[in-house]
């Protein structure tokens, strides 16, 4: 009697390398940050050219074409470090590496500093006072107190207070321009796109929130 020939079992491909890395960049603050520092400068960048504000074949004057610009851009290359740093703290066993944390946080005070800077250029003291002072106090406090649990945890706080004033007054700007302006305007599109990197941030900040037990 002929036997019977079983199908071979449907086997699920193994995950791609890129996507197990893909995944592993977003599991932790590190990887947040830079989503939200990747989506604002592409989108940025093309919501300036697609403005007319700058010509495509002079893109780089939307890094360096003032000094507002360019204070932003380093302020930028530094958070883009510093994401790196909080990234490779929470990878591996037995995460916090709390040197690579130390280090992300003295970067992003770095960052947040040139991010005031830049806004003082912008003519914007009250964010150059939150978004930039605040965040820097809380990132440097967190290096200064991270064997204390409790403040490094208050520090914590004051980066994510950092955030309220930035993302109200872009729900402000928001407001004023819907529903009177297409919504793929470059006019709505701007602080649609620098809510979500907010957002995104923001994630991270809280992420970072819970106090280090070095016990």
């Amino acid at each position: 009697m002929a036997s019977r020939i079983q199908p071979l079992p449907r086997l699920k491909p193994p995950p791609s390398h890129w996507a197990q890395a893909l995944r592993l960049r977003l599991t932790g603050p590190g990887g947040l940050y830079n989503l939200g520092n990747a989506f604002g400068l592409v989108t940025g960048l093309a919501l300036y050219l697609a403005a007319g504000q700058g010509d495509a074949g002079r893109w780089w004057d939307y890094f360096v074409g003032s000094p507002a610009a360019l204070a932003l851009t380093v302020s930028m290359v530094v958070f883009y470090v510093s994401g790196e740093a909080y990234h490779q703290a929470f990878a591996g066993p037995g995460a916090p590496d709390l040197a690579r944390l130390r280090t992300g946080d003295l970067l992003s005070g770095h960052g947040a500093v040139m991010l005031g800077v830049g806004l003082l250029f912008l003519d914007q003291p009250v964010l150059a006072a939150t978004a930039g002072a605040l965040h820097a106090v809380g990132k440097y406090g967190s290096v200064l107190v991270l064997p204390i649990a409790h403040w490094s945890a208050v520090c914590r706080g004051a980066v994510v207070l950092s955030r309220l004033p930035a993302m109200a007054a872009t729900l402000l700007a928001l407001g004023r321009v819907a529903g009177e302006l297409p919504l793929l305007s470059v006019a709505v599109l701007t602080p649609i796109t620098m809510l979500v990197c907010y957002g995104l941030w923001l994630v991270a900040d809280v992420m970072l929130l819970r106090p280090v037990d070095r016990s």
